[in-house]
């Protein structure tokens, strides 16, 4: 899976839906897709994580 496609694809769905899709992404692809979203796109994602998801992303 290319980042950037799947980083597109999820931007194109409600924040709610990508986020799920996007927690059952590998670690190392998440990581990846988060650094080809917008900003805005990162925000919102970021306040609805929890913080244990965000430690887990930060390893």
């Amino acid at each position: 899976m290319n980042p950037v496609d799947v980083a597109e694809l999820l931007e194109s769905l409600d924040v709610q839906t990508a986020l799920l899709i996007f927690r059952t992404l590998p670690k190392d692809l998440a990581v990846e897709v988060f650094a080809h979203f917008s900003v805005e796109q990162q925000r919102e994602l970021v306040s609805l994580v929890t913080d244990k998801e965000l430690k887990h992303y930060s390893r």
